[in-house]
């Protein structure tokens, strides 16, 4: 059988990028809640226009702080994060924003790719609350079920993804750059894949953040974040890719097109490990 990532294919086609829509803004008692109307009745019943959970949590995520989970019956489980800097200044100002700017962005742009149909995680909205001279700001997120992020498979639970998972991820990440995207923080912690490796293949991109993203960043210019992330789990003793996935990767994520492949293997493979760059 021939392996598809080592024949030409014809390119993929796409539906046309939706366009951006403004988000709707809902005053409650100093608190600024940006959404789109068909959120309104999950952010209802969840208590976020009003900023008090109606519901007790019932899980915890991690992330720079632990961020509750709540979850609605039919509807699904939804993490209420609390956005807090990192980096050197979160030394000196941890929850005060001076900008709004990029939660906007980064609303619009969950809109835009849910309605384009590009398998990313939803949010649904974000809250600004007045403190002093800044903002306190919160997100509503609605998580996926069944899945784990790549980082995670390699490093806690030992396993490399599947060829299908390899290949699927790879095609997501080829749509989301032909759309005319590029993530802010593209590391194997933010794609998720399905857990179940015996269930049909399935890749979400998460944690978008369009003000991460530097000037002059391109596709390749992402794939090679994405190549760091990959070589720092190596590092810390993850499991690596099955032989000749990395390049099954790459072929996918460039849509096959040969001189992207060329550029992404020159900005990539500097990326990794001596041991990693002949696989």
């Amino acid at each position: 059988m021939t392996d598809s990532a080592s024949t030409q294919q014809t390119p993929h086609e796409f539906s046309p990028t939706a366009p951006a829509r403004d988000p709707h803004i809902h005053q409650y008692q100093g608190r600024s809640v940006y959404c789109y109307p068909e959120s309104e009745s999950i952010l209802q019943r969840l208590g976020f226009l009003e900023g008090k959970p109606a519901f007790v949590a019932c899980d915890q995520l991690p992330g720079r702080t632990q961020h509750p989970v709540y979850a609605i019956p039919e509807s699904g489980r939804f993490m209420w994060k609390s956005c807090l800097r990192g980096g050197f200044l979160s030394r000196f100002n941890r929850k005060t924003y001076f900008s709004i700017g990029r939660f906007v962005s980064e609303l619009i742009l969950s809109d835009r790719l849910h309605r384009t149909g590009i398998p990313t995680s939803k949010l649904l909205a974000f809250s600004a609350t007045r403190t002093g001279l800044g903002f306190e700001v919160t997100q509503l997120v609605q998580l996926e079920n069944d899945v784990i992020s790549i980082s995670d498979m390699l490093q806690m639970e030992k396993r490399p993804p599947t060829r299908e998972q390899i290949r699927c991820t790879g095609a997501l990440i080829h749509r989301f750059h032909h759309a005319g995207f590029l993530h802010g923080d593209l590391n194997l912690m933010n794609i998720m894949i399905n857990a179940d490796p015996n269930t049909p293949a399935r890749s979400v991109l998460v944690d978008l953040d369009p003000g991460s993203i530097p000037p002059g960043s391109d596709s390749t210019g992402n794939l090679a974040r994405l190549a760091r992330s990959y070589a720092k789990i190596i590092k810390k003793g993850g499991t690596p890719l099955a032989m000749g996935d990395r390049y099954r990767f790459l072929y996918q994520a460039t849509g096959g097109d040969r001189r992207l492949l060329k550029k992404a293997l020159e900005q990539c493979t500097p990326m990794l490990p001596e041991t990693e760059r002949v696989r």
